[in-house]
């Protein structure tokens, strides 16, 4: 029960009861400019989603999501503009959206 209370979203004025929120349920560290990293046990794209912090400063790079093996992958060496502008260190963040 919201008992009334709004938040300005960008939609504007909302009534609480109708915004999702989001809770961290792991983290995970990634290095190279290729990889997998699973995801948790329990997670999955429909009820969760990622965000990545890079840590040295430059673009996150696209992943791309296995439901078969429950896990993110990236390749770096994709990238029109090149590789040395996309991070090869970085912390995925998985959250549990409800």
């Amino acid at each position: 029960m919201s008992y009334g209370l709004q938040i300005y979203t960008t939609e504007g004025l909302t009534v609480i009861d109708t915004v999702n929120s989001a809770q961290i349920i792991s983290t995970a560290n990634g290095s190279g400019s290729s990889g997998t990293i699973s995801a948790p046990s329990g997670y999955n794209e429909t009820v969760g989603s990622i965000h990545v912090v890079t840590n040295d400063l430059k673009a996150a790079p696209v992943f791309t999501y296995s439901s078969g093996s429950n896990s993110y992958s990236w390749d770096n060496t994709q990238y029109r503009f090149g590789s040395a502008y996309v991070s090869e260190d970085f912390t995925i963040y998985f959250f549990r959206v409800f």
